[in-house]
């Protein structure tokens, strides 16, 4: 009982915080219909629309791995982390895909227009929750952010932008999207703490203790 005790308290801010993603996601699922509504309004302008269909590509696979190619290149240096940022992120994507089952959402796109609510089931593999493009996004930005703090801003913006178009191709909820941003972020956010910690270890049990002085007698 002890040691549960201390394990709960040794993770008392990653308990709060899955606690506080519950209850958001939660909240977020109650402004569904509101928000959908809203988002998926026709646009008139055709760059408009262009824009925000193409915000999607910074959830695909084959971007992540282009980019994270290009700055390796361009930096060899970072190979190792950005080695890191990419497993992480794909990893998260298949946390998504064995999620997706469990819940079996309905797409949007798919629901009735008399469905009372937007937690309607559907086909499991197909499932619209969580949002696997925002996940992949949050992800990847996440880890970009240990790489490059000072782009924070900027990867932000671009997998909100991820989330938004989504919504917009009626793919999916706004809670869908909240869903896949807390995962993605938190998933590669303690993946690179987890990694890091091994790495101390490895080092630690690998490289020898550097040799001491030796001390002269008289």
């Amino acid at each position: 009982m002890q040691t549960i005790v201390s394990f709960l308290k040794s993770q008392r801010r990653r308990l709060v915080i899955m606690a506080s993603g519950i209850v958001l996601i939660l909240l977020a699922s109650l402004a569904d219909r509101l928000l959908f509504d809203w988002v998926t309004q026709p646009i008139e302008s055709g760059q408009t629309k262009a824009v925000i269909r193409a915000m999607r590509c910074w959830g695909e696979g084959a971007t992540i791995v282009f980019l994270s190619i290009a700055i390796i290149w361009v930096r060899p240096g970072l190979a190792p982390r950005m080695g890191a940022v990419l497993l992480l992120t794909l990893l998260s994507a298949g946390v998504v895909d064995l999620v997706k089952p469990v819940f079996g959402r309905m797409r949007p796109s798919e629901a009735p227009t008399t469905a009372t609510t937007s937690w309607v089931r559907g086909s499991s593999w197909n499932s619209s929750f969580p949002s696997g493009h925002t996940a992949t996004a949050f992800a990847y930005a996440r880890g970009l952010t240990f790489v490059f703090p000072t782009v924070k801003p900027i990867v932000l913006i671009a997998a909100s932008g991820t989330a938004l178009s989504r919504m917009y191709d009626q793919r999916h909820y706004f809670s869908d999207c909240v869903a896949g941003a807390l995962l993605g972020w938190f998933f590669t956010e303690w993946g690179w703490l987890a990694l890091a910690k091994l790495r101390r270890m490895a080092t630690r049990f690998i490289v020898p203790p550097a040799p001491q002085p030796a001390v002269a007698t008289t």
